[in-house]
């Protein structure tokens, strides 16, 4: 799907305002920003953007808009519209996910293809729309934390309670080879889990 960016260099922060609200009537992504030439200078003006499925900018637009920062004192310095080339954020992220050593796990995606390293117990799981690769540090720590209780005590139905991606009950059942109970509330979480 197409995504547009609409962005406006506008002189005033009550023009800025106005042209933010007519922005908002119009595409599903809003943002305003006061501008400065250089660190620690008086603002230079303030930078309104918005992003839509469409084409917004026409001369209906900028008539629009001019009229509107004038009424408030202020004025349209610049409007400038492009077309934002489609991207899949899902692969480049997982192109960007390296694999870890975390305590006894070796995590990876499922582009990677080399074998892990000896005495580790290998996980595959992509970065995606639910919580839980290893890189956060509470996910890091529940695995180094159950490595060590694991060579300790005998556990007999661990549980995986707001599972994400399920990467703590996938290492549960790889290293004590018993079921585990994983659940969550979000029914992303729970269809990639």
């Amino acid at each position: 799907m197409p995504l547009w960016h609409l962005a406006a260099q506008v002189e005033g922060a009550e023009a800025a305002a106005v042209v933010a609200e007519i922005f908002d009537d119009l595409a599903g992504s809003v943002s305003a920003f006061e501008t400065r030439e250089a660190a620690g200078e008086a603002p230079a003006g303030w930078l309104v953007e918005a992003y839509a499925q469409a084409p917004l900018r026409d001369a209906a637009l900028g008539i629009r808009l001019d009229l509107a920062a004038a009424a408030r004192g202020g004025a349209i310095l610049s409007l400038e519209e492009e077309q934002i080339a489609e991207r899949d954020w899902l692969a480049e992220n997982r192109r960007a996910f390296p694999p870890q050593r975390v305590g006894r796990f070796f995590i990876h995606g499922s582009h990677w293809r080399d074998k892990p390293p000896a005495g580790t117990i290998p996980i595959e799981i992509d970065a995606a729309t639910a919580f839980g690769t290893g890189e956060h540090p509470s996910t890091r720590g529940c695995l180094i934390a159950f490595g060590y209780l694991a060579r300790r005590r005998r556990f007999r139905r661990p549980r995986d309670i707001g599972t994400g991606s399920g990467i703590l009950a996938i290492a549960a059942a790889k290293l004590l080879r018993c079921k585990i109970v994983a659940s969550d509330l979000d029914p992303i979480s729970v269809q990639v889990a």
